[in-house]
């Protein structure tokens, strides 16, 4: 049988896509040496804090792959988005070093379980038979949300001086797409 997405009745919901909220990741990540020097860090907060959020991306990717066996994907990706939030929120009013690492470190975390569940989600809602395709397709979507996120970092700090009113907005989408992923029905494998 031969597949073709145009032809197929496949829905992947937006909160399906990990990989979307690549946006954020990538903004963040390229500017995060400026961010943490805006909020009056040196270069070796921002190294202690890249070390941290490698650490908690490997939490992340254990601990997600391991709750995955138990719970269902979409609770996973909102409470992932949750936390994503909670840094964008705080990051502005971060007033020590102790507070940035942690905050890096859950940033990990979010990072380590988006790439999990990106994984994990598809198999589990589409099944085996078209995961490869499935997947290659939002991995491009992902990639295009890899390339806007640094240029609505640059964007917002040419226009308002800072990075601030972009980590507040992400911050609320997060936290409306995590009610979106624990609204989000399973997909029906008979469609698929």
């Amino acid at each position: 049988m031969r597949f073709s997405i145009l032809q197929s009745r496949i829905q992947i919901p937006i909160p399906a896509e990990p990989r979307q909220y690549y946006l954020v990741l990538s903004g963040l990540t390229l500017f995060c040496e400026s961010v943490l020097s805006d909020l009056g860090f040196d270069r070796s907060i921002y190294i202690a804090s890249m070390i941290s959020m490698m650490i908690g991306g490997l939490f992340g990717n254990f601990l997600i792959g391991w709750l995955s066996a138990f719970w269902k994907t979409n609770y996973l990706l909102a409470i992932s988005l949750l936390i994503l939030a909670a840094v964008l929120l705080g990051l502005p009013s971060v007033k020590t070093s102790g507070q940035a690492i942690f905050l890096f470190f859950l940033y990990g975390i979010c990072g380590g379980s988006f790439a999990v569940l990106f994984f994990v989600g598809y198999g589990k809602a589409y099944g085996p038979q078209h995961l490869g395709r499935i997947q290659g397709i939002a991995q491009t979507f992902g990639v295009f949300a890899s390339a806007f996120g640094p240029k609505l970092f640059a964007e917002t700090r040419s226009a308002t001086g800072d990075y601030w009113l972009a980590l507040q907005g992400l911050g609320i989408a997060s936290i409306a797409l995590a009610l979106v992923a624990l609204l989000t029905p399973k997909p029906n494998r008979s469609t698929v």
